[in-house]
């Protein structure tokens, strides 16, 4: 929505001056300068000189993991991952050394790297305990930037992992998975879902029944290859589909859908928010990472969800009772001609996010910390 840099400052600067005393709005990039440029080629030097001391140990040790993660260690270690690694470690030490001391922080955590150089100023430069990482969508399982070492927990090792003093998990599907991956229950507080406090708006509605057509809505994905897989999928199972259907696709803003490569079907392509969407259809077809299909899920939809055997599941709904995964364009046609099988409606459950639009959660731990943390110390005894 902002097209430059200049108009970017500019709009910064309205938000600052229509909450004033209220709001602080700021770019992490507006830190930027030629000394801190400086500081981090001089960083790129130094971590340049000191890998080439234990590249042959890191060879010898990944042993024929090397030609796989050959690439990824060099542009890791010297490469533009570094140097932009090392750029916002930079700008995190000089935007927390000149923040006054915060009682609270949040952020959204998605475990990427400059979260740990956040994480480490704000402890570095004393601010409270109280910092949270929040999960904003919904956990994956083979979302591996979720997973460490059980160890690396215990924070009772030297170079210590850079942690929060809180995960904020949004249900009890979040929740389960941060448990069972090793996380500290005492470190873990519950939080309500805010992006998803609109599916409390969201009623679960009985199929929309048609004896002539079943209307199909097609959640596409942000991966080019597991869109294309998907609606070819589709595509070929459309012959052995026994009733006429109706396709509306929404495909994801980074990864459109042209129904020009798809000349098999009859799509109607759409930009509408899926709550719009929604009412208008009993089948919800996904792709196994878009985390649409909760949408879907909640409204009480049929859900199918289309498996790429290249890739792994990162569907959401991986595991959940009422969805319905296929491979094969025969098992795709297979459900929908046995649609009418299923429930009128799907159920799904209550406890995936925490809804409660009174954020009772949110509430205590900004106005009643003093409960999480004797919480935390019950839970640590």
């Amino acid at each position: 929505l902002v097209p430059n840099s200049s108009e970017a400052k500019k709009t910064i600067g309205q938000f600052n001056k229509s909450h004033t005393g209220e709001q602080i709005h700021v770019t992490l990039h507006s830190f930027l300068s030629f000394r801190l440029v400086f500081r981090v080629l001089k960083d790129w030097f130094t971590l340049v000189f000191i890998q080439r001391n234990f590249k042959n140990s890191f060879i010898k040790n990944s042993n024929f993991l090397w030609p796989l993660i050959k690439n990824d260690y060099f542009n890791s270690f010297i490469g533009s991952t570094a140097i932009n690694n090392l750029l916002f470690l930079n700008l995190l030490h000089e935007a927390m050394e000149a923040l006054p001391r915060q009682e609270k922080g949040i952020f959204l955590q998605e475990n990427q790297s400059w979260e740990y150089g956040l994480i480490y100023f704000w402890k570095n430069f004393r601010h409270a305990d109280d910092l949270v990482g929040v999960t904003s969508f919904p956990p994956r399982f083979w979302d591996l930037r979720f997973y460490f070492d059980s160890r690396c927990y215990s924070q009772n090792v030297k170079c210590k992992l850079p942690m929060p003093n809180y995960v904020g998990v949004n249900g009890e599907n979040a929740k389960k998975l941060s448990l069972d991956c090793g996380y500290p229950k005492k470190n873990i507080i519950e939080l309500e879902a805010l992006r998803y406090l609109y599916l409390n708006d969201i009623k679960p509605i009985s199929k929309v029944t048609n004896s002539d057509c079943l209307n199909i809505l097609v959640l596409g994905d942000y991966q080019k290859e597991n869109t294309n897989h998907q609606m070819n999928l589709l595509q070929a199972a459309f012959t052995h589909i026994a009733q006429e259907i109706k396709i509306v696709v929404k495909p994801h803003p980074s990864c459109d859908i042209l129904p020009s490569n798809y000349p098999e079907l009859d799509l109607l392509v759409t930009s509408e928010p899926v709550s719009k969407l929604l009412d208008d259809f009993s089948v919800v077809y996904s792709s196994s990472s878009t985390s649409a299909s909760i949408d879907a899920y909640y409204s009480g939809k049929f859900v199918l969800v289309a498996l790429n055997s290249s890739s792994l599941n990162f569907s959401p709904l991986r595991g959940i009772d009422g969805t319905l995964f296929v491979e094969t364009a025969q098992q795709l046609a297979d459900a929908l001609n046995k649609f009418n099988e299923f429930p009128n409606k799907m159920s799904h459950d209550k406890n995936y996010f925490y809804l409660n639009p009174d954020l009772p959660r949110w509430k205590e731990f900004l106005f009643n910390p003093d409960k999480i943390k004797n919480k935390s110390k019950m839970e640590e005894a």
